[in-house]
């Protein structure tokens, strides 16, 4: 059950870092998604000093008690506790509460949805009366009320952190829903997002009460964490009900150099291998122009006067452009093809990107212009530290120019 849950996470976190899906990448996902599960675990999502905000759909079948009793278990008294919102007679004053809502807050819904909307009356399958604004709550609704909750970050870096906020949503598309109200936070200034719990996967449908009802059979008599999440999860995989919840908090910034490649604005190839990278750093080099442009400079080198050295060897003298144009892509291969990405807080950085026949191809290219077509063998090599150099230049501009907002990644999955 963990294994599922964890290889889902590892696969959807390399895919948002554009990290290819190989051995390498694979395992060094899952070893971060595992530590990260580990770490986020202590982390309490309801607990005493909230304010705890309650709303569940209109039908008779949803039980605002149901997520009272879990606040009350987690020792908030009962000052701190939302009246009962229930359907769309009270969807005004719920949203109002959350905007009044100045301190750290526990938001819970339980009801039907939608990848936009959470429904407050109505929503069954087949009707056609969802996308009335008055039963539902639209995604941008309630981010606004989130936004009068948010604070200045401390840390010195841009945005707003909401990180004081807890979201539980048990709807059927509250993954989708829940994408998507981050989504508006990050477009409205918020760069450290709160931690949301959904009761459903992408595109998925929920099952009954699983969440809110499990969290309260295992009768947790103290604050809510995320691994008591993870254990009721798991619980219900056993109970062959195959529920797949899911957990969503910011990605932390060990987490993003673990796994490296770039969570927000893709990256800028080079032609760098990451043992000639790690050979320029060892050297002192840290600032990633130069160790690009150095780098370039070192590989260039190598194939221009070791490859042929190593040919003669071969008693291959007649063939040494063959291996020249082969070792430039073969370093690479071996070594670790290299690219600048750029980071949510508008660092660059070199990083593992991803290899592929395609790149191979195109490294054979740049390896034959640079050290067969240009005449020169200098020119060659200071046009490859050139190439490297204004690539880097380029990711380090446009850096500078917008800094990204931090994403949210569903790095701690139940």
């Amino acid at each position: 059950e963990d294994r599922y849950s964890v290889g889902l996470a590892a696969y959807r976190l390399l895919k948002a870092h554009g990290r290819a899906l190989d051995k390498v990448s694979v395992r060094d996902a899952v070893e971060a998604i595992t530590e990260e599960r580990a770490t986020a675990g202590a982390q309490a999502i309801v607990h005493p000093g909230q304010r705890f905000i309650r709303g569940v759909h209109g039908d008779a079948e949803f039980d605002p008690g149901l997520l009272s009793a879990i606040a009350v278990n987690a020792g908030i008294p009962a000052t701190s506790i939302s009246p009962a919102y229930k359907g769309s007679k009270d969807k005004d004053a719920l949203l109002a509460d959350v905007g009044a809502t100045k301190g750290p807050l526990a938001f819970a819904y339980n009801g039907h949805g939608d990848s936009e909307n959470l429904w407050t009356d109505a929503g069954h399958a087949g009707e056609t009366d969802v996308r009335d604004p008055s039963k539902t709550i639209h995604f941008t609704e309630l981010g606004n009320e989130l936004l009068r909750n948010v604070v200045r970050r401390t840390d010195g870096q841009p945005g707003m952190d909401m990180s004081r906020a807890s979201l539980i949503f048990e709807t059927c598309n509250s993954y989708n829903f829940a994408q998507n109200l981050l989504r508006y936070l990050r477009e409205n200034g918020v760069t450290v997002p709160p931690t949301i719990v959904v009761s459903s996967n992408a595109d998925r449908l929920s099952i009954g009460d699983m969440l809110i009802q499990s969290l309260n059979d295992a009768n947790i008599r103290r604050p809510v964490t995320l691994g008591d999440i993870f254990q009721v999860e798991t619980q219900q995989f056993r109970a062959l009900t195959f529920v797949d919840f899911a957990v969503f908090t910011a990605e932390s910034e060990a987490l993003a150099n673990r796994i490296g490649g770039s969570p927000s604005r893709g990256h800028v190839e080079l032609g760098l291998a990451g043992v000639t990278r790690r050979i320029v750093e060892a050297l002192g080099a840290r600032n990633p122009v130069t160790v690009a442009a150095v780098g370039g400079l070192l590989e260039s080198i190598f194939v221009l006067a070791i490859v042929p050295l190593i040919a003669l060897a071969f008693n291959a003298g007649d063939a040494t452009w063959v291996f020249q144009v082969l070792a430039f892509p073969a370093i690479h291969f071996l070594g670790g093809a290299q690219v600048a990405v750029t980071r949510s807080d508008g660092t660059v950085v070199l990083e593992r990107g991803p290899l592929n026949l395609q790149k191979l191809l195109i490294l054979t290219a740049l390896g034959a212009v640079f050290h067969l077509a240009i005449p020169s063998a200098i020119a060659g090599a200071a046009a490859h530290a050139v190439f490297n150099l204004v690539a880097v230049a380029v990711a380090v501009r446009g850096a500078r120019q917008t800094r990204d907002l931090a994403l949210s990644r569903e790095i701690a999955r139940a």
